[in-house]
C-alpha cells in the first residue's frame, strides 16, 4: 500500500472508525442513565443527488417519551469538505436544535480528518453540558 490513494483511503477508514468509536462510547454512557429508556446508534454512508456523505447519530429515547439526538454529517462539497454536528430535541411535532455547533469547512483532506476528530469529540462531549430532563421539558440545553 504505497500509493497515495490507498494511504488516503486507510486514513479515511481510520477517521470514521474513531468517530464511530466515540458514538459507541456516547451510546454506552446514555444506556447507563436512569432517565434514558432506549438508545440507538448508527453510521451510514449515503448518496444524495450530487454528493456522498457519512451520517452518524446517537438517539436517546427518554423515559419521559421525548428524544434527544446527537447528529454528525460529513462529506465532500464542491469547494472542499464539510462537517456538521448538532444535538437535537425530537418530539411528536418535529425536531429543534438544542446545541448547534459551527459548520466546519475544510479545504484539504488533512484538515478534514483533523476537524472530523475535533467535531466528533466536541459532539460526544456535549452530553455533560445537557440536563436531559430539563432540555426536553423546555426545549433548551
Amino acid at each position: 500500500m504505497n500509493d497515495a490513494a490507498s494511504r488516503h483511503a486507510e486514513q479515511m477508514l481510520h477517521a470514521l472508525a474513531a468517530a464511530n468509536g466515540r458514538l459507541i462510547e456516547l451510546a454506552g454512557e446514555l444506556r447507563r442513565r436512569s432517565d434514558v429508556a432506549e438508545v440507538s446508534r448508527r453510521i451510514d454512508c449515503r448518496r444524495y443527488e450530487q454528493r456522498t456523505v457519512v451520517e452518524g447519530y446517537v438517539d436517546a429515547e427518554l423515559v419521559s417519551g421525548h428524544a434527544v439526538s446527537w447528529w454528525l454529517e460529513a462529506g465532500r462539497r464542491d469547494d472542499g469538505w464539510m462537517i456538521e454536528t448538532a444535538v437535537l430535541r425530537t418530539t411528536a411535532e418535529g425536531q429543534e436544535t438544542l446545541i448547534e455547533f459551527p459548520v466546519r469547512s475544510c479545504e484539504t483532506f488533512a484538515e478534514f480528518l483533523d476537524q472530523l476528530d475535533t467535531a466528533t469529540l466536541e459532539l460526544t462531549g456535549s452530553l455533560s453540558a445537557i440536563d436531559l430532563p430539563e432540555a426536553v421539558a423546555v426545549g433548551r440545553a
